[in-house]
C-alpha cells in the first residue's frame, strides 16, 4: 500500500530547481515539486501537500490536511508523522 503523507511547505527554493522543504511533525525534508499538477496553484510557505516518496503530489488545504492527519492518528498510523497539536483536537 502506498501512503501519501500531508506535510507543511516551509520554504520553496528560489530559481527553477523545483523543489521545497517541507515539515511533518519535528521532522523537515527535501521534495521535489515536479509531480505537483500543472497548471495549478504555485505552492508557497504555509501551503499544505501530500508528500510520497520524496515528490510532492497534490497541494490540498489545512483543513484537509488536518482530517487526514486526525485519520491517521484514529488508525494507529501517526508514529513519527507528528500530528500537529491542532489536528489531535
Amino acid at each position: 500500500m502506498c501512503l501519501g503523507i500531508p506535510a507543511r511547505v516551509v520554504a520553496v527554493a528560489d530559481g527553477d530547481a523545483r523543489v521545497a522543504d517541507v515539515e511533518t511533525g519535528s521532522t523537515r525534508r527535501r521534495v521535489s515539486l515536479d509531480m505537483l499538477p500543472a497548471g495549478g496553484k504555485r505552492v508557497e510557505a504555509g501551503d499544505w501537500v501530500v508528500v510520497h516518496m520524496g515528490f510532492a503530489m497534490d497541494a490540498i488545504g489545512a483543513d484537509e490536511a488536518m482530517d487526514i492527519l486526525r485519520s491517521m492518528a484514529e488508525l494507529g498510523m501517526a508514529e513519527g508523522v507528528g500530528i500537529p497539536e491542532t489536528a489531535a483536537e
